[in-house]
């Protein structure tokens, strides 16, 4: 996203966005996180390899805590609530729907800035 608001200057301003990442809205856990990453690879992560990172380390802790057989993850991952993850806190509902919250965002000179989070209803 950096790199698209910055290519857009003063044009994207008063854009409204909604995202689920957003290191500068986020704490400090993530901000390191993207540090870390762009020290690594040369540039900020986007959405994608967040959720990468963050699926990954939802699998490691199912199968450290239950097994590696595909009903122990599948439970495992059912019991997860408030997992700490680099996009936010994952819980699972009943479906075994993610719960999320999303940023609305408006574009203010190049920066995001929060206008609301928003969070789903779990399911039951």
């Amino acid at each position: 996203m950096r790199r698209v608001l910055d290519e857009a200057g003063a044009a994207s301003n008063g854009t409204m966005i909604v995202t689920e990442y957003s290191p500068e809205l986020q704490g400090g856990l993530t901000q390191a996180w993207n540090t870390n990453y762009g020290k690594r690879y040369g540039g900020d992560a986007n959405i994608i390899a967040a959720q990468y990172y963050d699926a990954l380390m939802l699998v490691a802790a199912t199968v450290r805590a239950g097994g590696l057989t595909r009903s122990a993850i599948r439970t495992g991952l059912a019991g997860l609530k408030q997992f700490p993850g680099i996009v936010g806190e994952y819980t699972f509902d009943g479906s075994r729907d993610g719960i999320h919250r999303f940023f609305l965002t408006r574009v203010v000179d190049g920066r995001l800035s929060l206008l609301k989070t928003l969070t789903e209803t779990p399911q039951p």
